[in-house]
Parts: C-alpha cells; structure tokens; sequence
C-alpha cells in the first residue's frame, strides 16, 4: 500500500474492491449529473442501494472537477 501525507491529511493507494473499503468517503470519476451507471460508479450504486443514487441526484448538477 503506497501512502501520501499532506498536512494532517493522508491518501492511501490500496489495490482491491472499493465498495468493500473502510472509509470516510469515496471519490469517483463521474458526469455532471452524477447518473451511476456501469463501471466503479455502477458498482458502488449496486453496493450503496437505490438511496446513494438518489442523494447523488440531489447534488447534480456538479462543474467538471467538483466533488
């Protein structure tokens, strides 16, 4: 596992399943309406339930590298 640390903030390279990862918060490469469709979006709406696409919804639309 590679590690960076900048300022009191660390970010872990980790090989494996992202749905499966403890963690504060995922952040994935998405459009602007934030629709999860296939890929690593699809598969953590599949994990998350129809209530992370909903609250994605919410957010959308987003400016391209927003988050």
């Amino acid at each position: 596992m590679d590690e960076l640390k900048i300022d009191h903030s660390k970010i872990r390279l980790v090989k494996g399943d992202i749905t499966e990862l403890d963690v504060d918060a995922i952040v994935n490469a998405a459009n602007s309406q934030l629709i999860m469709g296939g890929g690593v979006a699809g598969a953590i709406r599949s994990k998350g339930g129809p209530e992370i696409q909903s609250e994605a919804s919410e957010k959308a639309p987003i400016s391209v590298g927003g988050a």
